[in-house]
This record gives structure tokens, C-alpha cells and sequence, in this order.
């Protein structure tokens, strides 16, 4: 049996999947006093604090058949003695608020996303505690205290700039919504909102979220909206005006909430790289939370004028494996470093680094290269096809092409998750086009990386023709 309580939202208490109906609604506030207060407690205190209105002995009855009625259903949960009761825990139990506790800091993407689901509502949602007024001061001091946990760890801050980093923008704006539903009164939450509807391809629906931001301040805090939630608001209708009339490409480079301050020098630096003629490559290499994917799409950004629309294919910048002196095989090392950090590592001075590290950087760059040329290549294929105008994919020569280059990118153990879904989906749309080509998938997946690569400069050979 595996039992899971539920204090966020509308208490409950789950018996394999299914709500138990035998344990009593203040038997349930007990556990949830217990769990939350963490620590030995009175039997006195807790007889006084849910029954107030009992003298002391009948009230440590009733406290004694709900701890029964506890112990009947989670044995071992409850350390009990004859003076003082405390939570100890129970192998089959799973509590959201416990479990919450834990990942609030944790800094990967999906425990943060777990994090947030878990605390789905307010601590204990619409539970009524009437005529306990000192139960009642602590559930509401709880709710806050949730609040603010939520607030201080910048928990959806994180995860809203996440998605946006992976093109997520459809689950992003679900979180934004949500945090707009437990913070009505920031206009971080409305920005938000409004950035991941304008990302998504909904500028008309971010437009008419800055009129529920501007009410909401109103009845809330008897504010207008700030010079920063108006200019936000200024620049989406200037991109829905300039877009009007034509079809509005998929974004090209992720948004985020927060602005780049302090990289001035380094992302000067990087551009300048990436313009100069002598460098083919250049990838961003650090522990997670760095900043690495930040200042790349700032990088991308000022580069659009000499690239164009696909100046995002220039930089990569996923999270880096750190280099260890653990992973001390160079090769394992550099597979890494292209796998996760796509892919040269800065290692400062070069002739000072010991041995494995010089032959590690040589043998990321050699690779690197190459994969960052595979994945350009498919990166400019995807927006040429699904670009403003589409080339239509008429032409039988192409096909089996595509379906190589596509088929190669999917099953390629360095492409990443969301690159790997994008290429399995253009694979679907080839082969329902041209189903004979479907003999070329094999192929793909079969082929070395260099010759995908130059199957990817014939198709946009082909492409510009």
C-alpha cells in the first residue's frame, strides 16, 4: 500500500491512487500540524490547540482517538508516549509539502518544474478550522510562508526563463498564468505572462493580458501599471504591427524575463569572435545556472543584422559538463564537452594546461566542428522549409535527402531532447510526403557524421537554387 498526502490545494489523503474516506478531517489537520511543525509536541499543547473548548482531560481523549484513527491507517508514522507526539515519517507515505521542502533548491529545470507542480494551490486550500482561531492564525501564517518561499527562490522566474530557453513558450505561458493567479499584484508575473503569449505567437492575447494587468492593479494595489510592464507592452504591438499581413514565423531565439546586466565585456568579446573570419566555432562552457544560455541569445541578438534571422545557429550555449580530473579519458571528456556545451571550453591558458586537457580541447574542436556544422546545416533547412514562405518540398530529387539528413539528426546521440523531437517530427512530414523515400531513413541513421554533413550542404545547394 502506498498512501500520498496532499496539503496544497484541497487537503486529501490517498490510499494507492484512490482518496481514503476513513480518516476524519481534523485527524487529517492533525498530521498536517505534525508534519509541518516538524518537532515533539505536547500532548497538552495539541489537546488545548484542536480542542479549546473541552476541559483538558476530555479534549486528550479526543486527541487520543484521532492519533488511533492515524495510527490505524499510517502504523508507524507517529512517535506517541504518554506526554508528547511527533512526526517520524513512514516509508509509504509521501507528503507534497515535504517533498516541496526539498527541491525548492535545487537549480535543474525539471526538479524546479516538479517543485512548482507539487505546490499546485495555497497550503491547505478552503479547509476550515471554525472556532480554532489559534489553528486557524497558524494555517494562514503557513499559506503565507509558502508564498514566500515561492517569491524568494525566483522559482518561477527560473523556470518560465527555462522553457523559453527550449522553445517551450506553449508550457511557459501556463506557468505564467499561475503565477499570476498566486501573485496578482506583480507585474513581473504580468510581464511574463505577456512575453511567453508574444513568444508563442499570440501577441493579441498578450496585448489584451496588459488590460487585466492594468485592472488588477487597480483593485489590488490602486496602482497603474510601471514604465516597464507600458513599454513591454509598446514593443509587442510594434512587432504585431510590423507582422501584419504576413505569416508569422516560429521564434527564432528564446525570451526572457530578466535583463543581462554585468556581461558587457564578455559579450562584446563573443560577437567580436564570432564576426572574425579565423573562427568557425565558438561555444559557452560552464556549471549550470551560469548564465551561459543568457548571454548567448543576447549574442544572437546583436548578431542579426550580419546573420539575418539565423544568427541563433551561431552560438550554443546547454549546460556544460565541469571538467574533472575524474573524467581524466580525453576522449570521454570531449564527447562530453561537445555532447553538453556544443562545444570548444576555454581553458584560458592553453600550453599551461596539463596533457589531457590540451589533447581534450584538440579533440572537442575536431568534433565540435563537425557537429556544429551538422546541426547549422539542419537548423537552416528547418527555417528555409518553415520559414514566412515555405519552399515546397515538390521536387522528388530532394526527398530522399531530407529524409537522410533528418533521419541522421533524430537517432545522433549528441542531438539534444528538443532538437532530436523537432527532427522526428520533419521526418514524419517528409515521409508522409514522399513514402518511397522511406528506405533513406535507414540510410540516415546508418551514416557517418561527415557524410551527413555533406548531405546537409547538398540540400541547401539544392535549397538555394
Amino acid at each position: 500500500m502506498s498512501f500520498q498526502l496532499q496539503l496544497f490545494g484541497p487537503v486529501s489523503l490517498h490510499l494507492d491512487g484512490a482518496i481514503e474516506h476513513n480518516v476524519r478531517r481534523k485527524s487529517l489537520a492533525l498530521l498536517a500540524y505534525l508534519i509541518t511543525e516538524d518537532r515533539s509536541l505536547a500532548r497538552d499543547h495539541l489537546a488545548d490547540l484542536f480542542w479549546p473548548d473541552l476541559p483538558l482531560n476530555k479534549a486528550k481523549r479526543n486527541l487520543s482517538w484521532s492519533l488511533s484513527n492515524l495510527a490505524a491507517h499510517l502504523p508507524t508514522c507517529l512517535h506517541i508516549t504518554s506526554q508528547r507526539v511527533r512526526y517520524v515519517g513512514h516509508a509509504d507515505l509521501v507528503v507534497d509539502t515535504v517533498q516541496a521542502g526539498a527541491w525548492l533548491h535545487q537549480h535543474e529545470l525539471q526538479v524546479q518544474r516538479q517543485a512548482l507542480d507539487v505546490m499546485h494551490g495555497p497550503f491547505m486550500d478552503g479547509f476550515t478550522l471554525n472556532g480554532l482561531a489559534e489553528l486557524e492564525t497558524w494555517h494562514l501564517a503557513q499559506q503565507e510562508i509558502w508564498r514566500r518561499r515561492q517569491q524568494q527562490q525566483r522559482l518561477f522566474v527560473q523556470v518560465i526563463d527555462g522553457l523559453c530557453a527550449a522553445y517551450e513558450d506553449e508550457t511557459a505561458v501556463v506557468y505564467a498564468l499561475r503565477w499570476v493567479q498566486i501573485f496578482p499584484w506583480d507585474e513581473e508575473a504580468h510581464r511574463a505572462v505577456m512575453s511567453c503569449l508574444a513568444a508563442s505567437g499570440r501577441p493579441d492575447l498578450a496585448l489584451d493580458h496588459f488590460a487585466e494587468c492594468r485592472r488588477i492593479l487597480r483593485a489590488e494595489v490602486d496602482l497603474d501599471p510601471s514604465p516597464e510592464t507600458e513599454s513591454l507592452y509598446r514593443e509587442i504591438q510594434a512587432q504585431q504591427a510590423a507582422a501584419t499581413g504576413a505569416q508569422q514565423a516560429p521564434p527564432h531565439l528564446p525570451s526572457f524575463l530578466t535583463p543581462l546586466i554585468g556581461r558587457d565585456g564578455e559579450l562584446d568579446r563573443l560577437t567580436r569572435r564570432l564576426k572574425a573570419p579565423n573562427y568557425r566555432l565558438v561555444a559557452l562552457v560552464g556549471a549550470g545556472g551560469s548564465g551561459k544560455t543568457r548571454l548567448a541569445v543576447a549574442a544572437a541578438e546583436k548578431l542579426r543584422a550580419d546573420f539575418g534571422d539565423y544568427a541563433a545557429s551561431c552560438v550554443w550555449a546547454e549546460e556544460g559538463e565541469a571538467l574533472s580530473r575524474q573524467l581524466n579519458d580525453p576522449e570521454t571528456l570531449s564527447r562530453h564537452l561537445v555532447l553538453k556545451g556544443r562545444a570548444l571550453c576555454a581553458l584560458g591558458r592553453y600550453a599551461a594546461a596539463p596533457p589531457y586537457l590540451r589533447e581534450t580541447v584538440d579533440l572537442t574542436v575536431r568534433l565540435g566542428v563537425k557537429m556544429h556544422i551538422l546541426f547549422s546545416l539542419y537548423a537552416l533547412v528547418r527555417g528555409i522549409l518553415d520559414g514566412p514562405t515555405p519552399r515546397p518540398m515538390a521536387d522528388i530529387v530532394l526527398w530522399p535527402k531530407l529524409v537522410q539528413l533528418a533521419a541522421h539528426v533524430a537517432q545522433n546521440p549528441f542531438t539534444l531532447p528538443s532538437t532530436a523531437q523537432r527532427a522526428q517530427t520533419l521526418l514524419a512530414r517528409l515521409l508522409t510526403a514522399a513514402p518511397d523515400a522511406v528506405s533513406y531513413v535507414e540510410t540516415g541513421q546508418n551514416c557517418s557524421l561527415e557524410e551527413a554533413v555533406q548531405v546537409g550542404y547538398q540540400v541547401i545547394e539544392f535549397l538555394k537554387e
